[in-house]
């Protein structure tokens, strides 16, 4: 078997947009740099509170 190389990743709260690498350097510019898509992030908040009602 091969090596699996190391996974590093991030993923946004507001919008579960997620980024994935095997650089942590990679990640963290993604992170600095992510902008949440403002209509998918009122989506989910919409499908999170029926879920939670």
């Amino acid at each position: 078997m091969g090596r699996v190389p190391l996974s590093h990743i991030a993923r946004c709260q507001r919008c579960a947009e997620s980024f994935a690498s095997s650089r942590a350097a990679e990640v963290d510019d993604w992170t600095d740099g992510h902008r949440c898509d403002p209509e998918l992030a009122a989506l989910l908040v919409l499908v999170t509170e029926r879920r939670a009602a």
